[in-house]
């Protein structure tokens, strides 16, 4: 989940970003964070963990009703995006 949530906010948090690629000697935080999971055998996609697809919509729903802060603002349409590619284990990219 954790390259899906940094493309999400990768806009909003430019330093966090930079900090990431450094550490992990990368050009791009997202696809090290991706490659990164890859190469630990770690699942890559939330249903290989056993969440059904239906699970997507209620997440965004708590998401939505439980807001936190966040360096990107909450959108349901872009957490469902995110979370629909997590789910079905794509490589992450912001929108």
């Amino acid at each position: 989940m954790l390259p899906h949530v940094v493309a999400y906010n990768s806009a909003a948090a430019l330093a966090a970003m930079e900090r990431v690629e450094n550490a992990l000697s990368q050009p791009d935080a997202v696809a090290g964070l991706f490659a990164l999971n890859r190469t630990l055998g770690n699942p890559l996609s939330l249903s290989k963990l056993g969440m059904p697809y239906e699970g997507i919509a209620r997440a965004v729903e708590q998401v939505m009703k439980d807001q936190y802060s966040n360096p990107r603002p909450l959108e349901a349409a872009a957490l469902h995006s995110m979370l629909a590619r997590a789910w079905s284990g794509e490589a992450p990219h912001a929108e």
